[in-house]
């Protein structure tokens, strides 16, 4: 006969009030899985007259999960209209620099910049030239050169 000491933890059943401990495979044996960090979201990219905005985020999966900011950047722009070249290359950089991760991007462009409207275009599996067809049928649209 074998007799436990002080020293021993008493063996029983794992309960809900377990559910701190980890259990193998770093999963609670009758509780919900452990939150993870989510990889960061892409890039959201505000293009305004004045400044460039740009944040991203990263979430954890997982009950009670919340977003966080993982890197955030503002610019002064150089001029209106469309972004340069330059300029757009000094943008790449900065975002580099303050730490955003990854080449997706979301961007947002102000309303005076962008061209919105219906396009009939053929089938994908056609194979016409739908990047031509596209360019005219906006050019014929918005009455601009294609």
């Amino acid at each position: 006969m074998t007799t436990m000491t002080a020293t021993e933890p008493e063996a029983r059943p794992l309960t809900a009030a377990d559910s701190g401990r980890v259990a193998p495979a770093n999963r609670p044996p009758d509780g919900p899985r452990p939150r993870r960090a989510a990889k960061p979201l892409p890039i959201g990219i505000d293009v305004g007259t004045r400044a460039v905005r740009a944040i991203q985020v990263a979430g954890e999966t997982g009950p009670g999960g919340r977003p966080r900011i993982v890197a955030a950047l503002a610019r002064p722009r150089q001029g209106t209209g469309p972004m340069s070249v330059g300029e757009t290359a000094a943008l790449v950089a900065a975002l580099t620099a303050a730490g955003f991760v990854g080449r997706a991007a979301v961007l947002a462009a102000a309303p005076a910049d962008t061209m919105v409207g219906p396009l009939e275009l053929p089938p994908r599996a056609s194979g016409a030239p739908l990047d031509q067809l596209a360019r005219m049928e906006l050019a014929r649209n918005f009455r601009c050169a294609p």
